[in-house]
Parts: structure tokens; sequence; C-alpha cells
């Protein structure tokens, strides 16, 4: 087949094979298949020859070698140390490693110690920041999609592996998954393929200038200029069938029956197999009516170590028709082939071609040595390739907090992860410490868990039936054990009762009524081509208005690099309060297991090297820019802008008061316009 196909293309190129007008071209041509393996075999023939083809398949993405080699490089990522798991994920397609490199790493200590390195980098990341940026890191750095893209089959890959990362983010976002549990979910995925839904159907790449592999169950009601069958010489086993055991069939009345043993087992068994070879002459039936010009089907006496699979295939009943005796067509069918001599069955088909007034043809196989050469995109590689000069433009950009401040200040970051937190402040492990917010466990799962508890609890109401089952909720949803319950109640009953302003201790959490909140706030707005030494500038201009004074120099030593587009984020809450706004950030940070170590000094320090002072102070420009195009002229910054409160969750009880566990400012109105139009346009102005 895959010699004819690249004989028939050939002819098209030279203008010798035509439709019409025009050319026959791979468009026009599709093989019909029976299953995604038939499929594979037959995108495997034609790769082979270096033509390129689209299967067209209702299989799950989940079903096959992707997946599965995706699902190794995950748990790599999640336990880097594991030796037999790292050693395994490298040897995929997707890492590229052949025998011979899995070889020199146990000869190279210091490449392994790399290779090691990276994949703990992608560890900490998914753990930091999560799974799309810990795959984008890992895509980035082990060059995959280069990898898989210089393949024949690369378009495919590249298909399935984008489809696969889009269910799996879709999953860690809807379902809340950590790492552990992404990976118990994809292992489900896989042992559940056959149960799919929709989503998880495999989706075509690009089609065009393909020729098609469709399953003949999908090519119902379409219709392919040329037709290609390879496999219709095989049936149905059922059909071969003739082992002991349960049988179905249908009776006279068309009811389905299951016979386990009765006295009518043979008889039945003789009628199921009658049955599965009407169900291969329907599903033949569409296979050789989906051609509009030419239908080309393979036949012969293929025989295997069950003997002839051919006879009691669809194509020879319908090329050699039998009577059906007493015991039905099966049994009548396999003794004429029995007696079948091979001139005998080239005589009935060369008498078939002859009445058929020129729409059959009998030829033999073709063979490799009739082949016509191929031309293909390969030859294309051996052109010298055009230099490309000039530089290209890397400047527009959508920005972030964080991807601001990545890089700069590395040594005294204080992050919301154990991995960060330093051995003097660590909670002591060495026994089980007693449950309080303080020995909640930390790291980005469980700030993402407080924080979605916040976004939902009614401040006011944290004792009800509905904030228990909220805070069991997300417990359970960021893999966290449910008898932190009472502990977290008890903590989230302490922080709302925190005064979080000293000039207005009856301003607390649960005094704010859910009508004059706003959770998590999104925004983008226009960025200009900003500079670290620029932030720099534009702060210490208004250095005496600072509640952090070194704040300048802080931001003059970030790493990233000028660039223009959107700077976006996520305010975790805003809130009004007579007529004024305020904004609130919710800080999970372990800074210790004391009050005292939640007192403004240590949450100043810890608010300066996490650089929070440039994320309020953006949100600060977000608000400001919202509240003017919402009030127009009767916003007054002044009046109306309230403040930025950073809770550090962990360090929050009533009886300290707004001293402990709350960081505030209130950023000056010239900074802010400063820093606004610095934002907008690049410029520098509005200092003193």
């Amino acid at each position: 087949m895959a010699v004819e196909i690249g004989r028939l293309l050939a002819a098209g190129r030279a203008g010798r094979a035509r439709l019409g007008d025009r050319p026959l071209a791979a468009v026009d041509l599709a093989v019909l298949v029976r299953s995604h393996k038939e499929g594979e075999i037959v995108r495997l023939a034609l790769q082979a020859r270096h033509i390129r083809a689209v299967i067209y398949s209702q299989d799950s993405v989940f079903a096959g070698e992707d997946a599965w080699e995706l699902q190794l490089v995950l748990q790599a990522a999640h336990e880097p140390l594991n030796q037999r798991r790292l050693k395994t994920a490298l040897a995929t397609s997707l890492l590229g490693w052949d025998a011979a490199g899995l070889v020199r790493l146990e000869e190279d200590e210091q490449l392994w110690e790399e290779i090691v390195a990276r994949f703990i980098g992608y560890q900490h990341l998914w753990r930091e920041k999560g799974f799309v940026a810990m795959l984008r890191g890992l895509l980035r750095q082990e060059a995959v999609k280069e990898r898989l893209a210089a393949r024949d089959d690369g378009e495919r890959r590249l298909t399935n592996l984008r489809h696969l990362l889009e269910l799996l983010q879709s999953a860690a976002h809807d379902e809340g998954l950590g790492a552990a549990e992404m990976l118990a979910w994809l292992a489900r995925r896989r042992r559940e393929a056959g149960r799919m839904g929709d989503e998880e159907q495999l989706r075509l790449e690009s089609d065009r200038h393909l020729v098609k592999i469709v399953t003949i169950h999908k090519s119902k009601g379409l219709e392919y200029p040329v037709v290609f069958c390879p496999f219709l010489w095989e049936g149905n086993a059922v059909v071969r069938d003739t082992a002991k055991g349960e049988v179905s069939f249908h009776d006279q009345d068309n009811l389905l029956r299951m016979d386990l043993g009765s006295g009518e087992l043979v008889a039945n068994r003789l009628r199921q197999r009658d049955e599965g070879l009407a169900e291969d002459m329907r599903l033949l039936y569409v296979a050789l009516t989906r051609a509009k010009h030419r239908c080309y089907c393979c036949w012969g006496r293929v025989k295997n170590q069950k003997g002839d699979v051919s006879a009691l295939s669809p194509l020879g009943y319908l090329l050699h028709p039998v009577a059906g005796g007493e015991e039905g067509v099966v049994p009548a069918l396999q003794g004429y082939f029995d007696a079948l001599e091979d001139d005998q069955a080239a005589a009935t088909l060369l008498e078939l071609a002859a009445q058929s007034g020129g729409t059959v043809a009998v030829r033999p196989l073709p063979t490799e040595n009739e082949a016509a050469p191929v031309a293909h995109a390969r030859a294309e590689q051996l052109l010298p390739p055009r230099l490309f000069a000039r530089p290209l433009r890397d400047d527009w950009t959508v920005r972030s907090f964080s991807s601001l401040t990545r890089g700069g200040e590395p040594h005294g970051a204080i992050l919301d992860d154990e991995f960060f937190t330093s051995p003097a402040s660590a909670a002591d492990n060495s026994h089980e410490p007693v449950r309080s917010i303080f020995s909640f466990p930390r790291g980005a799962e469980a700030g993402t868990c407080l924080h979605g508890i916040f976004e939902e609890l009614d401040f006011a109401e944290v004792r009800s039936a509905a904030a228990q089952e909220l805070v069991r909720e997300n417990l359970e949803r960021y893999g966290f054990d449910v008898t932190w319950t009472e502990t977290l109640l008890d903590a989230l009953a302490m922080i709302v009762a925190t005064p979080i302003d000293p000039a207005e201790p009856e301003l607390r959490l649960e005094t704010i009524a859910l009508a004059d909140r706003l959770n998590e706030m999104e925004f983008h707005y226009p960025l200009a081509a900003i500079t670290p030494r620029g932030l720099q500038r534009v702060f210490a201009a208004h250095r005496a208005d600072l509640a952090i004074g070194d704040l300048p120099e802080r931001l003059g030593r970030l790493q990233f690099s000028p660039g223009q587009g959107f700077m976006k984020g996520f305010v975790d809450l805003i809130f009004i309060r007579q007529d004024r706004y305020f904004i609130v950030d919710y800080k999970s940070n372990h800074l210790g297991d004391t009050l005292d170590c939640y007192a403004q000094p240590q949450l100043a320090r810890s608010v300066a090297e996490a650089h929070y002072a440039l994320q309020y102070h953006i949100y600060t420009v977000a608000l400001h820019r919202h509240l003017k195009l919402r009030l127009g002229a009767a916003y007054d910054y002044d009046r109306q802008m309230g403040g930025s409160y950073y809770l550090f969750l962990r360090g929050m009880d009533p009886a300290a008061g707004a001293g402990h566990g709350v960081f505030r400012e209130r950023p000056d109105r010239l900074l802010i316009e400063a820093l606004d139009l610095y934002l907008a346009t690049g410029e520098e102005g509005g200092g003193r």
C-alpha cells in the first residue's frame, strides 16, 4: 500500500495522475482501518517512505505513548533524587537520551549531578510557582519542543503533548491538585482511557496536504477520491473462534442472549459466528463504498499459526460466496476454502474482473523494486539556510509583580515555602508539635489553601457550619488532613477579630460586610518599557514618604529586562469603608512560632526582602486607575484611598492588637501619581 501511494503521489507531481483539471495529491487519499493499532501500522509504513499522514481517531489522548512518557517525566520532576525514575524519564523521546548517553552518565559524575540539580530546580519551581511555571521551565530547558518537532511524526507528538498539558493544567486549576495528586490523577486517566469524555479525544494535527488514516466506523457518510483498505483480508476473531466458553447471540425474536453452557451451546456458537460475519459484512460495505474514483483492497490466502485467517474474512465471503448449510454460513465457508486451490482462487478473481466491464482490476501486490522515488521535505535540509541578521524584538511582554522580582535579592527573600525558611525560625519537627496556626504546614499549597478559605469566608460567621464546611473542603482540595479543621477555625476567629489599624481599633475583618468586599480583583493595565534604575529613581524622589527606607536601592538591584506591554495581577481583597477604599493581601509566611516573630520590625524586614512594598504600590496604581475611571471627577486620592494592609496570618491575635501580624502603608499621592506616570509612559516626573 505504501509503495502504491508513493507511486500515485509521484505520478500526481509529474501531472500523470489527475482529478479533473488538477493533479492528484496526498489530501485526496484515505486509508481505512478498523482500529488505532492498524492506523499506527499504516502511519509507520508511510513514514518509512517519508509520506506524511494524519490519523483520525476516537481514542483518548491518555491511551497513547505520549501520556505514558509525560507521566514518567513528571514523576522525575516530582522525585528528582530517585535515580531510577530520573533515568527512566531521560530515556523517553521527550528528553531524548539514548543508551550511549545513559551509559555516559554512569561514568561522568559531574554531568549526572548537573542533571539532578536541574530536576531539583523543577521540583522547587513546581512547589513555589505551580505546575504551569514548572512545565514551561522544563520544556524550555530540556528543548522538548525542538526535539519533537525534528521527528517525522513531530506534529502529531506536539499536538498530543499540547492537548495533554491543557487537560493537566485544567485539572490542576479546577481541582486544586498538588504534585502528588496530579500524578495520581494522570495515572488514573491513563487507566480509564477507554471511558473518556469528548475533551480527551485525540485532536488532529493539521491535515492539509496529508494522507488521511480513518477508522471505518468514523468514515460512515463520508467520501474520498481514492481509498485504500489494506486489512480487509483479515476477519473478526469471533468468526474464527471455536474455543469453549460462553457465547452471545440473538434469538429468533432478535433478543440478545448469552449461553453459559446449555445443551444448545454448539449451535449457538455457530449462530454467534454467523452474526460476527454479518457485522463484518456491514463494515465491508461501508469501507468499499467510501471511494469516489478508486478503491484498493488487498486479498490473498493469508495464514498464521491459527490457520487461514483470510478464509473467514468478509472480503473472502464477498469474493467467494457460498450457501450456508444446516450449521450456518461460517462452517460452509471454511469447508469451501479448505478445498480451494490457489489457481482456482485466482481464476475466480479474474472472472469477476472480466465481468465487471472495466470497473474491477486484479493486480499483484507491488514490490519495493517497483517503487517510484519519493520527493519529500527532508531534501530541503540539504539546502543552505538563510541567515537572520537583524535582532528579534522581545521587549513586548505581560509583566507581573513576580516577574519583576524574580532573580532580585535571591539570598534574603522570605517566600511562602518551607524550603526557604531559615533554620532559626523553622518549627522543631523532632516531635509532633502542638496544633496551632504556627504548626500548620508551610509551602505554596498551604498558602493557596488559606487564600481559598479567605476568598469565600464570611468574616462575621467564622463559627458557622458553612465556615466549617468551607475549611474542610479546602483542606481536602489541597491535600491536607481534615483534622486541621478545628485548628484553622480557631485561628480564623482570632484573625478576623484582630484590629488591623492602630488608628482605628474598631476596624477588623469581622466588621467588613460581604457587600463591601471585592475578592481576587484581576487587573491588566498598559505598561511602558520600565527598568530597575527607573523605578529606583521614581521611588528615591519620594524616599521621605516610604515605610521601607531603602526600597529605592532594593528596586535598583532587580534584574528584570526592559519591556513594554501590560502589567497584570490579582488583589486578594479590596474593601470599602466610609467611602474609602483599602487593599488587603494575605500572607501565610512562617516567620516563627511566637507572636514576637511577627512584630513590626520583623514584618518590615519580610516586606522589604520579599519586595512586597513594590507589590502593594503596583496594586495601589491599579486601584487608583480603576477609581479614576469609575468615579471620574468625584475621585479624590487623599480622601478615598485608605491604604494597603498586609496580613501575616500566623501572627494575628486580638490580644496583640494591630502591632503584630499586620503591616500597613498608605502610599503618598505624589508617589502614586509619579509611579502611575512612569509605568504608563516611561517618563520619570512628578518628584518633589
